[in-house]
């Protein structure tokens, strides 16, 4: 019981790690200007990953990976509203 207990506070030390790394990397890249569709390359590669660990049956894992390319699909959405709604992209085209 213990083990189980342990490995669910583990679990949720990592998601809470996580969903600051969320909102810091949406100040970053709004701050510096990074290319907005980095983050949506990470997504893709998260989300295959999580397929190959699905198919090896490591179901946690695989769940957790596909949580994090959620995450970073979300940062790319974000991010090119705010160059949408800036007008980025539109002078960028002229």
């Amino acid at each position: 019981m213990a083990i189980i207990l342990s490995l669910l506070l583990i679990i949720h030390f990592f998601n809470s790690i996580a969903l600051i790394t969320f909102f810091v990397a949406i100040v970053i890249y709004i701050v510096k200007k990074y290319n907005s569709n980095v983050p949506l390359f990470i997504s893709f590669i998260l989300f295959v990953f999580a397929i190959l660990t699905a198919i090896f049956e490591i179901k946690l894992f695989a769940e957790q990976l596909a949580m994090y390319g959620y995450y970073f699909l979300t940062i790319t959405v974000i991010l090119n509203l705010t160059e949408y709604f800036k007008g980025g992209k539109n002078e960028a085209n002229n």
